[in-house]
């Protein structure tokens, strides 16, 4: 004997099912919008992406990839137009100050972190110059250096840029600092590279897996010792 399959009932139910389905939740609402927005977003702005800033995007009417001579050129043609306007549009701005703001726009275009916190260590020490040694309204290009003593341009400096001079030289000291905790690095890496054989199977064995880098277990190198165990110990 078999149960008579209530077709009509089995229906009934799956609508009741439906029916009982809670509404959704009002966060949930809230983040499908806000999900659709940045999608929206997100496809709009796409296009607008070519990848890091490049030397190519100072001529953009080239179709070639930049050799160093052709960088050179364009940073030469750059900074003598830059100049040039100054000089035509406002002759009494600070010269080194302007340099500065040179200096940090080729900084983007340095893919090389050493060669970016080179690029701020020079632009902190142009602001500086031209805060200490230009007059205001009265840059290179209208007047003479103030004086070429830095004791005394610090002594006549204006009390408005004591701020700026102060944090260019921390930012000099920071980046500098930086600079040579990577010079220092290279130089690890590459003593690294004349281990001895017991010292690559010693890292490799029993440090690497731990997640120590090389340069670190170079200096830690520098404390150890290594002990011969007798065969007959052993």
């Amino acid at each position: 004997w078999r149960a008579p399959i209530l077709h009509g009932s089995r229906h009934a139910a799956v609508r009741a099912v439906h029916a009982e389905k809670p509404p959704p939740e009002p966060m949930e609402v809230v983040n499908q919008i806000s999900r659709s927005i940045r999608r929206k977003i997100y496809c709009t702005l796409l296009p607008l992406d070519r990848g890091d800033f490049r030397w190519e995007f100072l001529v953009p009417w080239n179709n070639k990839t930049l050799t160093p001579t052709d960088k050179l050129v364009v940073c030469t043609t750059f900074i003598g137009t830059a100049f040039g306007l100054q000089q035509i549009f406002e002759p009494g701005a600070s010269v080194g100050v302007h340099a500065s703001y040179i200096a940090q726009f080729f900084s983007f275009a340095m893919a090389d972190p050493i060669g970016f916190r080179s690029l701020a260590v020079l632009t902190s020490v142009f602001e500086i110059a031209g805060d200490l040694f230009e007059e205001k309204s009265r840059g290179l290009f209208v007047a003479a250096l103030k004086t070429t003593s830095p004791f005394e341009a610090l002594a006549e400096a204006d009390p408005e840029d004591f701020l700026p001079i102060m944090y260019n030289i921390i930012f000099v000291i920071i980046n500098t600092y930086y600079m040579l905790r990577w010079f220092l690095q290279r130089e690890a890496l590459a003593e690294a590279l004349e281990w001895t054989d017991e010292e690559n199977a010693l890292f490799g064995e029993c440090f690497a897996p731990l997640g120590l880098r090389r340069a670190q277990f170079h200096r830690l190198l520098r404390e150890a010792v290594f002990e011969v165990v007798p065969s007959e110990i052993a």
